[in-house]
């Protein structure tokens, strides 16, 4: 909270809901009326891509709504 405070964000909320991950952060968005969704992504193999498909993929495509993927590690990790 005190980081996306610190970016700007005036009210943030963590909301944690059990589910299909892009079903659940798509409905959520709409039940929030959210302004953009935010989304971590990481690389995974060809193969782990098929076992286990990329849920950021899955939010860009599900909704019409602006999402930012967010890829890597912060900027503190890498030190």
């Amino acid at each position: 909270m005190a980081l996306a405070r610190g970016a700007g964000v005036a009210d943030p909320e963590i909301v944690a809901i059990a589910g299909d991950p892009v079903t659940r952060i798509c409905s959520a968005a709409e039940e929030h009326g959210v302004d953009v969704i935010v989304v971590g992504s990481h690389d995974k193999s060809a193969l782990r891509r098929l076992v286990d498909p990329s849920v950021a993929a899955g939010v860009v495509r599900a909704t019409y709504r602006p999402v930012l993927v967010v890829s890597g590690k912060p900027p503190s990790a890498a030190l």
